[in-house]
C-alpha cells in the first residue's frame, strides 16, 4: 500500500514520469532492499520438495500458534514497518 502511496504522489509531484519513477525508486529502494533481507532458508520452508519438507512446515505451522514462537518468527519473517519514511503529498489535494 505505501509503495502506491509514494508512486501516485511522485507522479503528480513530476511532470516526467521518468523523474517521477527516480524519485519514487529513491523512496522505496531502501525499504524493499530490507523487506528483501529474509534469511536463506525462508523461501525453501515455503515451497518444500520431498514429503519430509512438507512434514516440517505442518510441524512449524501448528508451533507458530504457540505465543513465544509466534514472536520469535515474527522477528525473523517481518520487514519493518517504520523502516520507511513516508512522503506528505497533502499540498497537491
Amino acid at each position: 500500500m505505501c509503495g502506491a502511496y509514494v508512486l501516485a504522489g511522485e507522479l503528480g509531484r513530476h511532470d516526467d514520469h521518468a523523474q517521477a519513477f527516480a524519485a519514487y525508486e529513491a523512496i522505496m529502494r531502501p525499504y524493499v532492499d530490507q523487506a528483501q533481507n529474509v534469511p536463506k532458508f525462508a523461501p525453501r520452508l515455503a515451497s518444500p520438495h520431498s514429503r519430509a519438507g512438507i512434514a516440517v512446515g505442518h510441524a512449524l505451522l501448528r508451533m507458530s500458534n504457540v505465543p513465544v514462537v509466534k514472536s520469535i518468527l515474527a522477528k525473523f519473517l517481518t520487514p519493518k514497518a517504520d523502516a520507511i519514511a513516508l512522503p506528505e503529498y497533502a499540498h497537491m489535494a
